[in-house]
């Protein structure tokens, strides 16, 4: 363990069910370590096929999907996409509460941009999970949103009416399956390379046994 040359840490949550292991390298030789409340299981040889067959008990195992959702972008226009699904799930969540048709009016730059810049710390915020991914809060102006809209657009991922924008095509598709996060998964990956630690991570949501966003 003291020579060990990098790392993968996995871990899952689910209201309050979280287990977290890492898998330490050394060469080709591999030590497992998973915390269980307050017990620690090292095993070596690790044994990799245990998280992910614990993972699949919550997430299933189909391989079909809700969605086509493909998206190459920056940081900001991520997070302003991300946003703008966060605000139609309000509006659909506020629907289903006061038992009304759901019908979605869109919001304004002005809007998104109020939005943007008051992110919660909410684990059920797609946004709060693009900005915990990349390391912190930032401030978005009028203009970076324009630019991140007009991308969109282009994107055929959010159409534009009056001044309105609202989500369109796979966007839309996605922002109406996304509604309510059941399972979280953050994986770090870390390696040595003369000395220095580098690491990389993802995080993979999931909504319903269909959805999954990585």
């Amino acid at each position: 363990m003291s020579k060990a040359d990098g790392f993968i840490q996995t871990v899952f949550k689910r209201g309050p069910v979280k287990a977290n292991k890492i898998v330490m390298t050394h060469e080709n030789q591999k030590i497992s370590i998973a915390y269980i409340d307050d017990e620690i299981i090292i095993n070596s040889p690790s044994n990799t096929e245990g998280m992910a067959q614990y993972i699949k008990e919550f997430t299933g195992g189909s391989q079909l999907t809700g969605g086509d959702l493909s998206l190459e972008t920056d940081l900001k226009e991520a997070f302003v996409f991300s946003t703008m699904c966060d605000l139609y799930r309000k509006e659909v969540f506020k629907a289903y509460s006061e038992e009304e048709t759901f019908i979605y009016n869109g919001f304004s730059k002005e809007e998104l941009l109020e939005a943007c810049n008051n992110t919660r710390r909410n684990t059920q915020s797609i946004a709060y999970h693009i900005l915990s991914v990349n390391n912190g809060m930032f401030e978005m102006t009028a203009d970076q949103i324009l630019m991140a809209l007009n991308s969109l657009i282009e994107k055929d991922l959010v159409k534009e009416e009056e001044g309105i924008y609202t989500p369109t095509g796979e966007g839309l598709l996605f922002a109406g399956n996304f509604l309510v996060m059941e399972n979280m998964i953050d994986v770090v990956i870390g390696q040595v390379k003369e000395n220095q630690l580098y690491r990389s991570t993802f995080k993979v949501l999931q909504a319903g046994p269909l959805d999954l966003l990585y």
